[in-house]
């Protein structure tokens, strides 16, 4: 008789999914910056509140038209699709889009954009996947862990 067992996605492949994530989005929000900033990129730096929060929203309505879909079928982003990765809760099931929307991405955003605290939450939130379960603490948080689509077999 044979068993299956899943296995925690590796910290490269979830390195590797974040980067495809990151790409796709910055190829698609690069033209609304430039035009925000009407070609000049040095003023990029100097963003007045409302740039920024146009960026902001636009940048979770580009993540949620190519992902959500995914997210909430799936556990998967584009990238984790592409790395063969999903999200899961503990039990292995799927969260919820709301679960996985709020507490993994937009409450782990938002607490990384305060100042000081922001940048040493970010360092920690990915340090702490050199722990033994391989979780980050966007996973603490939210309940979830990263695991590979690919099934073993063995007997």
């Amino acid at each position: 008789m044979q068993s299956t067992q899943t296995l925690l996605a590796s910290r490269w492949s979830r390195l590797v999914s974040s980067f495809i994530d990151g790409f796709i989005l910055s190829m698609i929000l690069f033209p609304l910056l430039y035009l925000l900033v009407s070609g000049n990129l040095e003023a990029a730096q100097h963003l007045n509140p409302i740039q920024k929060l146009i960026i902001a929203v636009a940048g979770w309505v580009v993540f949620l038209a190519i992902n959500g879909y995914l997210l909430a079928k799936r556990g998967q982003t584009v990238g984790k699709m592409v790395m063969k990765i999903r999200i899961v809760d503990l039990e292995g099931n799927i969260p919820s889009l709301i679960k996985i929307l709020l507490l993994r991405y937009f409450a782990v955003g938002l607490i990384s954009q305060l100042p000081v605290i922001g940048s040493l939450f970010s360092l920690i939130n990915l340090l702490i996947i050199f722990g033994p379960e391989r979780r980050c603490l966007h996973d603490y948080i939210a309940g979830t862990r990263v695991v590979s689509t690919e099934e073993v077999y063995y007997d």
